[in-house]
């Protein structure tokens, strides 16, 4: 039995996130009127995968996330005076406005439109995460959007892939190939609940994941050979 339906994770696989926090977090603190360097991005990189991280493995919610993010990340820098709510508000316009693809992701999905279900898989913003689809001009590509903010559930929780079965109209897992950058969030979560993977990895790193994934490839054109 062949795949009918493919489950693209956005950030790192069809969008380009690291190109959206980049641009978004110096035109944030530029608006604030503070002057962000390159070692300032890296600290707030580190620190921002470290909280999502902690959201993946449960031990922080989503709210915990956005509500200490800033503040902490402002008290470490040593900035006051400057609203962290009003700081995380003008950053989340930057991401919504960050329309940048990874390479070949637009072929790709027009070459699969028609052909299979596509759906997207995302922990994302929902407001961020719809804008940008819109404004890429994919958004139409897609049967079905499964936002964890939307869902209740996080990748990789067993009970967010359960509404993804049943919000895309999976009647066996064995039909549905997940296909994302992250080894916890995507492959671990989707092996978990029995769906086959695809890791996508453009920068070929080390594998050190909980469960191996069905497939690997290093460019997205690559799915091809497996689709």
């Amino acid at each position: 039995m062949g795949y009918t339906t493919l489950l693209f994770d956005l950030d790192g696989t069809i969008m380009d996130f690291e190109a959206a926090q980049y641009h978004s977090f110096f035109d944030t603190f530029a608006h604030f009127s503070i002057k962000a360097d390159e070692a300032m991005h890296n600290r707030y990189d580190a620190f921002n995968s470290s909280l999502w991280q902690q959201l993946e493995h449960g031990e922080i919610t989503r709210k915990q996330l956005f509500e200490q993010r800033f503040p902490r990340f402002l008290q470490s820098e040593g900035i006051t005076g400057i609203d962290p709510d009003e700081l995380q508000k003008q950053y989340f316009k930057g991401l919504s406005e960050s329309c940048v693809m990874m390479d070949g992701a637009r072929e790709l999905l027009q070459s699969l439109y028609g052909k299979y279900q596509l759906c997207i898989i995302t922990n994302g913003v929902a407001s961020t995460q719809r804008k940008r689809l819109i404004d890429s001009g994919i958004n139409d590509l897609f049967s079905y959007l499964i936002i964890s903010e939307e869902i209740g559930f996080e990748k990789p929780d067993h009970r967010y892939f359960e509404a993804v079965k049943k919000v895309c109209h999976i009647d066996d897992p064995k039909t549905a190939l997940v296909i994302g950058d992250s080894l916890n969030a995507d492959i671990f979560g989707g092996a978990s609940f029995g769906f086959d993977t695809c890791w996508y990895n453009p920068q070929n790193k080390a594998f050190n994941g909980k469960a191996a994934p069905t497939y690997t490839v290093t460019s997205l054109s690559d799915l091809h050979k497996i689709v």
